[in-house]
C-alpha cells in the first residue's frame, strides 16, 4: 500500500476515535450536571431552612446562629454519618474522620449545619470519584485494545501495567489528591461554602445575592471536576499509546489535532516528533486541560536516493490529506 494512503488512513481513524471520545465525554458531562444539582439542592435546601427557621425580621444575627442545637437534630447527624461511612466510598482520611466524628450534645446551631454541610460536599466528591474512576478505567481498557488492534499486540500483563499508568502522578500529583488532596476537588467547595455561611448573617435581599453566589461557586467546582476527569483520561490515553509505541519500536509520533483545534495545538497537526523525545505538554497530547488530541505511530524507513518516509511530514506542515 501506499504510505501516504497508509497515513491518511491512520490520520482518520484517529480523528473518529476522537469523535467518539468526545461523545462520551458528553454523555460524564450530562451525568456530572445531574449529580451536582442534586448535591446543591440538599446543600442549599439545609442552608435556608436554617435561616428560614433562626432568622428574625432583621435578618439572621450570630447569636441566634450560635444558639444550642437541638439534641434530637444532633443525633440525627451522628446516625446519618456513621450510616455513610458503612455505604459510601470516600477517601482513608473521610473514613477516619466520620469514624470518630461524633458532635457532642452541647453543639451550636452553626456547628450542626457545618456538619451537614460538610458531610454532603463528603458525599458528593464520593460520588463523583467513583464516575471517575470507573471512566478511568473503562477508557484505559478502550484504549488498550485500540492501540493493540493497531499494532497487533497480545495482553500479557496487561492488568499491571495499565494499573500502573493509572496510579501515575500528572504534573507531580495523582488524581487521588487532585479529588480529595489539600488542594482538591472536595476541599475547594469545602472552602467556598464554609466562606458563605460567613456572610450569612444579613437581611432577606443580602441572603439572596448570597445564595446566587453559591450556586456560582457549585458551577466553578462542577466545571473544575469536568475538565479535571477529561484531562486525565487524555494522560491515561497518552501514557497507555507512548508505552506501546516504544514496545513496538515505533521511531516517530504524528500528532493528530482534533478537529476546531486551539492556536496551541492546530500547528502540531501532521507534525512527527521521535517517540523517545515525547512530552506531555510540549509534543504530545494533552497539550492543555480539555485537550482532544491524539496521534498514531510511525517507523522511518530509508530511501535508497535519499530521504526517508518522514519527508512529508518534516518539509509540508499542512500535509495534503
Amino acid at each position: 500500500m501506499n504510505l501516504k494512503i497508509a497515513d491518511n488512513r491512520k490520520y482518520n481513524a484517529e480523528r473518529k476515535a476522537q469523535s467518539a471520545l468526545m461523545k462520551r465525554d458528553l454523555d460524564r458531562e450530562r451525568a456530572l450536571i445531574e449529580i451536582y444539582q442534586e448535591s446543591y439542592d440538599r446543600l442549599q435546601g439545609k442552608i435556608d431552612r436554617f435561616y428560614i427557621n433562626y432568622a428574625g425580621r432583621e435578618g439572621l444575627t450570630k447569636q441566634e446562629a450560635m444558639k444550642r442545637a437541638d439534641q434530637m437534630d444532633v443525633t440525627k447527624f451522628n446516625r446519618k454519618a456513621y450510616k455513610a461511612v458503612k455505604e459510601k466510598d470516600f477517601s482513608p482520611a473521610t473514613n477516619e474522620w466520620l469514624r470518630t466524628y461524633n458532635l457532642k450534645m452541647k453543639v451550636s446551631r452553626l456547628e450542626l449545619l457545618k456538619a451537614e454541610l460538610d458531610l454532603e460536599i463528603q458525599n458528593l466528591t464520593a460520588e463523583t470519584y467513583e464516575m471517575f474512576d470507573n471512566a478511568r478505567r473503562s477508557e484505559i481498557i478502550r484504549e488498550f485494545e485500540r492501540q493493540a488492534g493497531i499494532l497487533g499486540n497480545s495482553s500479557k500483563g496487561v492488568k499491571k501495567r495499565l494499573e500502573a499508568i493509572l496510579d501515575a502522578d500528572f504534573y507531580g500529583e495523582s488524581f487521588s489528591s487532585r479529588v480529595w488532596g489539600k488542594t482538591g476537588l472536595q476541599q475547594a467547595l469545602q472552602k467556598d461554602v464554609f466562606a458563605s455561611l460567613n456572610r450569612i448573617y444579613t437581611d432577606m435581599m443580602g441572603y439572596k445575592e448570597e445564595r446566587k453566589r453559591l450556586a456560582k461557586k457549585y458551577g466553578t467546582s462542577q466545571a473544575n471536576a469536568e475538565r479535571l476527569i477529561k484531562t486525565e483520561i487524555a494522560r491515561i490515553n497518552a501514557d497507555t499509546q507512548k508505552e506501546m509505541l516504544v514496545a513496538n519500536e515505533f521511531t516517530h509520533f504524528i500528532f493528530v489535532a482534533e478537529p476546531g483545534a486551539c492556536e496551541i495545538c492546530a500547528p502540531l497537526d501532521g507534525k512527527a516528533f521521535p517517540v523517545d523525545e515525547l512530552e506531555k505538554g510540549v509534543n504530545m497530547y494533552p497539550m492543555h486541560p480539555n485537550c482532544r488530541c491524539s496521534g498514531y505511530g510511525h517507523i522511518e524507513l530509508k530511501y535508497k536516493k535519499g530521504g526517508s518516509t518522514l519527508n512529508d511530514f518534516k518539509l509540508n506542515d499542512e500535509d495534503e490529506r
